[in-house]
């Protein structure tokens, strides 16, 4: 748990810092309470979510759903993920697993989709099932499972 505690504050972190930028004092190499060490890349990294294993599901803004591994292994776009607007705010935004997981491998997405007329709509794609065998997945929508609010 500890390991996968870390990976997640490290990927957090090397999300939130780009290149160039600067402590709250302007340095750098400002001491820090903690070590960072970048484990994996990844494209517009949004949010994240622990699988039982220690593993992470990890959005990508321009709509990609990554599983990147305790080891820094990073996983090809799962199948299956509905069509984005990544524009502005938009984008594949969060993740969440469902409170049984472990025996319904149902995900939760939130997420901006194209809507009618150029619009967008801001949708929670109450509970797509994972289906998650090793490094390779995909994603099937489960039954009435999106709620749509335009923007």
């Amino acid at each position: 748990m500890r390991k996968a505690s870390v990976a997640a504050l490290i990927l957090v972190l090397t999300s939130c810092r780009g290149p160039g930028s600067a402590s709250a004092s302007g340095d750098s190499a400002a001491a820090l309470p903690f070590h960072v060490t970048p484990v994996a890349t990844l494209n517009g990294p949004w949010a994240m979510a622990f699988l039982p294993d220690g593993r992470m599901l990890v959005t990508e803004k321009a709509g990609r759903l990554r599983i990147v591994s305790q080891d820094g292994a990073v996983s090809p776009p799962l199948a299956g993920v509905p069509p984005v607007v990544d524009a502005g705010q938009g984008g594949l935004a969060d993740v969440a697993l469902h409170p049984d997981f472990a025996s319904n491998q149902l995900v939760y997405l939130s997420y901006v989709e194209p809507g009618p007329n150029g619009t967008m709509m801001c949708t929670v794609l109450a509970g797509q099932v994972c289906a998650i065998d090793g490094a390779a997945a995909t994603m099937t929508r489960a039954a009435a499972s999106a709620r749509r609010f335009s923007m």
